[in-house]
């Protein structure tokens, strides 16, 4: 059953964005792409609210992917296929498609996308 997943790419991997545009289009159907800027004021309350997790103002999450615009990208997994991945949260079964293309641009990025 195809799924609706988000890649992100920070502030500070945009210099890879056309890379990993490119590989997102050769990989899923891209459905939007979108440019967000959050406000200086609530940026470390919405990076908290996105990752589901208490992130302090000025968290070395915000510092790594750089509190400025970034690019969100809406896309269609239409053929999801799920394995045990390490994740930050332990071992987890994951859709592999994504979860591994988003280790891809980590590394591609030294760990901003």
């Amino acid at each position: 059953m195809p799924e609706t997943h988000l890649f992100i790419i920070w502030e500070n991997a945009q210099l890879k964005k056309e890379e990993i545009l490119e590989d997102i289009r050769n990989s899923f159907k891209i459905i939007k792409i979108y440019k967000i800027k959050w406000s200086e004021e609530y940026f470390s309350d919405n990076l908290s609210r996105f990752y589901g997790t208490n992130l302090p103002n000025e968290s070395d999450k915000e510092k790594h992917c750089g509190r400025g615009p970034f690019t969100l990208i809406v896309i269609l997994d239409e053929n999801p296929i799920y394995e045990e991945r390490q994740t930050s949260k332990g071992i987890k079964i994951v859709n592999i498609n994504t979860f591994d293309k988003k280790e891809y641009y980590r590394n591609l990025t030294g760990g901003r996308a």
